[in-house]
């Protein structure tokens, strides 16, 4: 008997929920990505989603990464993001930009790090290794 009961339970609470996921569903997420390739190895890569959920917030997402080496070995990895989230309203977008680059120099690798949100820079860091 209980485990009947469990399984009516179960059926019971999947059958509440589905029109819930469905609606989130609807909005869907649209990606997009490119790579730019050079015979040299180098290479620049694309990638954007952007999605709308049921309460009419809009969030973006741009990755950007660029990768260039040359005949000595020495290699540059910049890797830039910008994420945005605009809620249904007015005055209430947040946007956060962070910026990566990756220098590989001489056996020295050094790393350069700045976040931004909403126009204010709350990280700006560089490390040598």
């Amino acid at each position: 008997m209980n485990k009947l009961a469990t399984l009516l339970a179960t059926t019971a609470a999947i059958a509440i929920a589905a029109p819930a996921f469905a609606a989130d569903m609807k909005t869907g997420v649209k990606t997009e990505a490119t790579i730019e390739r050079d015979d040299d190895g180098s290479y620049v890569k694309k990638e954007n989603a952007e999605k709308t959920d049921a309460q009419g917030t809009k969030a973006t997402a741009e990755s950007k990464v660029e990768y260039d080496k040359d005949r000595d070995g020495d290699a540059t990895r910049t890797t830039t993001t910008t994420e945005t989230r605009d809620p249904k309203g007015l005055w209430n977008k947040d946007t956060v930009k962070t910026k990566t680059t990756e220098k590989l120099r001489d056996g020295k690798m050094t790393v350069e790090h700045q976040k931004t949100v909403n126009g204010d820079t709350v990280v700006d860091k560089k490390s040598t290794y």
